[in-house]
Parts: C-alpha cells; structure tokens; sequence
C-alpha cells in the first residue's frame, strides 16, 4: 500500500496492515488448502479474518487489536440478528447463494466463532489442529468435516460437535444469566434462546452449545452449555458479574436490572473489550423490547469518558441510528441532539479539528468521529461552522487537513449547505484528479438534505461526469437520511433500468437497500412490490430484499416499542 506525503494517517497504517495481513493469510488458508465447495468459503475468509489481529498484535500491540476483535464480532451479531441471515456453512445452490456468500456472517461471525473455540480447546492444542490441517490437505482441497476432525485430533475433545452447531445453523445465541446467591455461594443460573429483536417475526427453536465463560471480582468460570438451560458454578457470591469474560463468545448475553446496575457500577473492572460487549449487549435488549432505550442513554453517558478509543466508538452507531431512521418528531429531535452535546460535546471541543503535534494515535483516530456526531446528531452549530471553514480550506489545499478529518468536515459542511456550496463541490470533484479525494467530495455532495439539491445529484449520476461506481455514492448519501430516503427510492424506481445498465452486470442486487432505512410497514410491502419481480434477473436479489424489508419491520416495531418512554426521558432530563 502506497500513501501520498500527509495522507499516512493511523487510520491509513492500520487499514493497509490489516489487508496485508489478511492477505498473507491466504496463502495458507485458500492458496496451501482450498475448499472443496463454495458452502466452505468461511473456510478460507473467516481464517484469513482470524489470523488478521493475530498477526497485528506481534506487529503493533498498541493498536488495541482485542478491542478490535471485539467491534468486529459485534458487526456479525447485529447481521445475525435478521432471521434472514445466513448461516457460517450456507448450502450453495445457486449464484445468488454464492454472491451473498462474501458478508459479514462468513468473515466476521466465522472468526469470531474460529476464535471461541480456540479458547475452548486451547491455544496451543488449536494451533496444532490447524497445522495438522494444513499438512494433511497441502496442495488440495478440503471441507469442514476435515478441518474439525484435526482440531479434535490435536485438542483431545470433540471440538465437531460445538463448533458445528454454529456453522450449520444462523442467528446468535442469547445467553440469559441469572445470579443466585445461597449461603455464601454463588452460581449462574444460564439458559439459552435465539436473539430475536421485536419486529422479526417468530424464530424457531433453536439450541447452540456455547462456550460460556463468566466473569466476576473473584476470578473467571467457564462451562460448555449443551442444554438450553444449565448452571455454572462461581464458588464464593460475587459482587458482579460480566457473563462473557474478555468478550471471548459468540453470544449476546441477558441479566436482569439489578446484574445490570450492578455491572454499571463497576463498569470500570471490566477491559476495553467487556465494557464494548457490556453496552453492545444493552443495545441489543432495547431492541428486543426487554430493556427501556433511557437506560442505553444513560450507560452512553457513563462510558462517554471512557479513556480506549474503541470504548466510545461503540457508544456511537445507536446514538446516531435514532436521527438516521427517523424516530423522533423535531421538538424530540432537538433534545435528542441536546442528549448528544451534553454526552460528547466537551471532549469534541477539547479535541477540535486541528491536530497537536505528539498527541495519541487514538486521539487522532476518535477526533472525526466524535465531531461528526456532535455536529449531525448534537446539532452543534459551532462544530458545523468550523467544519465548513475546514472543507473550504481542504478544497483549495488537501494539506490542510488529514483524508479523514476532511471528510468529516465536508460531510458536516454538505448537510446544511446550499446550492453554492453544492455547485462548488460538483467543480472541485470533475476537477479532482485522485480517486480517493474524487471520492471524499462525491461522499459529500451526496449528504446534503435539501431535496432539491438530493435531485441535482441523481441527475449528475445519470449524466457521465464520472464514473458511475463513484458515482452511485450520491444515491446511497440520499438514502442514507429520513429528508432524502424517499427521493432516493423514487428514483431508483424510476431510472431502475438506466442505473443496472451503468452499474457492474451483478450490482443492482445490491439496491433493494436503498430502503433498508425506512422504518414503516407501508415501505417494506413498496419494496417487496417493486424488487421482488425484478429479483430472478440479478442473482442474490432475494435475500437482500428479505433483509432490508426485515430490517424496516424490526424498526417499525423498536419505535413503537421504545421511543414513547424515551421521549419521556428527554422531556424529564
């Protein structure tokens, strides 16, 4: 990887090292052993994506890949999440099946079970099954059975049995806990369902066995939990508990308001990557109707100072998953935004857009990050004035500020900016000749809200300014925003045929997600009417329409459920 002079920023370093290292990884796992079938893809690109953090944290121990791990493996559970989702070891059985094979369940959910199970087996007895692997199946191809029985040869146990209850069935497992304390001891009482977020539908039964491993003040308990329910011992009744210790299972994890309290309380004896699972854990139950969306807010508020970068970064998709889909009315929405400044707002200020000379990577990687919120979902209009300085500033000298910065500051510029600005940008991105910048200032033309200026840029799409794979950033950017969704719906109805014959012969599978933001039963049924007899032409069409006409269902249900009691909280803050 190649970086121009100013561009080698952390988040560049880290980018080009896990690609590498992913890469590399291949020649073992694909190049050395290849699958025999395409259902065994996870074969090749779940081990490349384990053997990734792997390698980086010989190389960089600093960058914090535990904590990493950890943001990877909540990516595959909020796609687990869907009852569309795949499973790790899909059958194939047709090309669809193979183009939706390259997600987030083969790569992130496969090493991140990969990864549970060489914790239960033993890193040393697991490193030994997969070179037996390895060198039993060198210059051929191989499958799952074959990878397990060496993983079992070398550990001793049968490994198979587990392991493949994850492969061979979809959806996360949710570990309910329930401390019980009698006479000084304490245990776990554990039972286990499938993750269904209200609006999903009814799941079937389903039973995992998972390795669980708790935590406590007193020391680390695991167990092997083949029943949907069980019991695990702690000794001594603890004081907390974290019921996924070092967030090392695939597994979203229940307790009830006082294990809750408690674990707040003590949030701060938990690592980085167990208080990233802790939150993660309490968004999911929001979204499953059995926890209030206040106190969600009011873990954020506990976290929001959180001295590890990756702590925070967690704390951000929920927050702006509420002004992104519409949920709350403006009166709401200013408080909302009110909630985001009182939470963020003094760390953004101390950051500011300009760089100090010394400070921290992880700094330097938080800043666009924490600004953008404050500025789009704070509405904070100092943090908007600034940026729009700084996008000005980027185009007339890209050393004004670092690839990611500028894109931050003109994605904050373009969400109230004018036809001007919007004008300005147009010229400055037909006149860029770097694709990456090309990009940054598409990105953004794409952002702004005001529907007359979301139309000019579906026009640009259609027109040959520029190639059209950069160029399709400008629908998505509308989609991307309650102001703009439907616009960005409308025309991909009505230009269907004209965006299938620009784009790549494969990608209009990939549209029925243009609607995948809207949050009501009325739209699922319009994109169910509209792609599904469009879906024979474009392998891979159906599950994508599924999950994005999913996806609208689950939140048509969370913001019945959960948004009148936070209004509430807003209104009492």
């Amino acid at each position: 990887n190649l970086a121009k002079p100013g561009t080698d920023t952390p988040q560049f370093m880290r980018r080009a090292a896990a690609v590498e290292a992913h890469e590399f990884a291949h020649l073992w796992f694909g190049d050395l052993v290849t699958t025999a079938w395409w259902d065994d893809l996870w074969l090749n690109e779940a081990f490349a994506t384990w053997a990734t953090p792997k390698t980086l944290e010989r190389f960089a121990p600093a960058w914090g890949e535990p904590a990493e791990r950890t943001a990877s493996m909540v990516h595959a559970m909020n796609a687990d999440s869907l009852l569309s989702a795949r499973r790790i070891r899909q059958p194939i059985e047709s090309e669809g099946d193979i183009r939706n094979a390259f997600d987030a369940i083969t790569y992130n959910k496969g090493a991140a079970v990969i990864g549970m199970f060489e914790e239960w087996a033993g890193a040393e007895p697991f490193r030994k099954g997969v070179k037996r692997y390895l060198t039993e199946h060198a210059d051929g191809n191989a499958t799952a059975k074959e990878f397990l029985a060496a993983i079992s040869a070398e550990s001793g146990k049968d490994v198979a049995t587990p392991f493949s209850t994850f492969l061979d069935q979809g959806g996360v497992p949710l570990v309910t806990a329930k401390l019980v304390c009698e006479g000084g001891k304490g245990r776990l009482t554990l039972s286990q369902t499938r993750y269904v977020p209200i609006g999903a539908g009814q799941a079937r039964e389903q039973v995992w066995q998972v390795p669980v491993c708790a935590r406590t003040n007193a020391g680390r308990f695991c167990m092997l939990l083949t029943d949907k329910s069980g019991a695990l011992d702690l000794g001594a009744c603890p004081q907390w508990v974290a019921p996924n210790a070092d967030a090392s299972g695939y597994y979203r994890s229940a307790l009830d308001d006082d294990a809750v309290a408690r674990l707040t309380k003590n949030v701060a004896q938990l690592s980085a990557p167990e208080r990233m699972l802790f939150f993660a854990d309490v968004d999911a139950a929001t979204h499953a109707g059995s926890l209030e969306l206040s106190r969600l807010l009011q873990l954020a508020q506990t976290l929001a100072s959180d001295r590890e970068r990756h702590v925070v970064e967690m704390l951000l998709p929920p927050l702006a998953y509420v002004r992104a889909r519409g949920l709350l009315t403006d009166e709401s929405l200013a408080k909302f935004g009110a909630f985001v400044r009182d939470t963020f707002g003094k760390r953004a200020q101390t950051l500011g857009w300009t760089e100090k000379k010394g400070e921290p990577d992880d700094v330097r990687i938080l800043r666009p990050s924490l600004l953008r919120i404050v500025g789009d979902e704070g509405g904070e209009l100092e943090v908007r004035t600034d940026a729009q300085k700084l996008a000005l500033r980027w185009l007339a000298d890209h050393k004004a500020a670092t690839p990611e910065l500028a894109s931050a500051a003109l994605y904050l510029a373009a969400i109230d900016g004018d036809a001007l600005l919007f004008d300005k940008l147009h010229e400055a991105a037909k006149a860029e000749t770097d694709r990456l910048d090309r990009q940054r200032i598409l990105d953004a033309l794409g952002s702004f809200r005001d529907p007359e200026l979301a139309q000019k840029a579906f026009a640009i799409f259609l027109s040959d300014d520029f190639e059209p794979r950069e160029a399709i950033a400008l629908v998505w950017g509308a989609a991307g925003d309650p102001r703009t969704r439907e616009a960005a719906l409308s025309f991909v109805e009505k230009n269907f045929d004209a965006i299938a014959a620009k784009m790549p012969h494969d990608y209009p599978s990939s549209l029925p997600g243009i609607g995948a933001g809207f949050c009501d039963e009325e739209h699922a049924v319009a994109l169910a009417q509209f792609f599904r007899p469009r879906a024979g032409q474009f392998p891979g069409t159906e599950r994508k329409l599924a999950q994005a006409m999913e996806s609208v269902r689950q939140c048509a249900a969370f913001r019945e459920k959960e948004v009148p009691g936070l209004v509430q909280y807003l209104k009492s803050r």
